[in-house]
């Protein structure tokens, strides 16, 4: 399967609840003690997969992590999703924009 290549940016739009809300490129941040630890989003392309991520600093377990510049309306994380033989792009000011 070759990866998904968008037509134009998506808009990451924040959401009370991703199980709830399926559309592409839906994010809700989550916390860890109190602090904002990671998001879920689900995928931009029209497969709306769901997937968690942790920023930097939160769930040292040896995974990824993501650096996020504190913006809860128009996230910019680096570096890039990649959803191996998926899809692969970057969360930039509020935008999915494909790599």
């Amino acid at each position: 399967m070759s990866e998904v290549r968008l037509a134009a940016p998506v808009k990451a739009n924040r959401v009370d609840s991703v199980a709830d809300d399926k559309r592409p490129g839906v994010f809700k941040f989550f916390s860890d003690d109190g602090k904002i630890a990671g998001m879920n989003f689900r995928c931009p392309c029209p497969c709306a997969r769901l997937t968690p991520i942790y920023f930097t600093g939160h769930h040292d377990d040896g995974d990824a992590h993501w650096d996020w510049d504190g913006n809860q309306d128009e996230p910019t994380l680096s570096p890039s999703l990649h959803a191996i033989g998926h899809w692969h792009g970057y969360l930039r000011k509020g935008f999915f924009v494909q790599a």
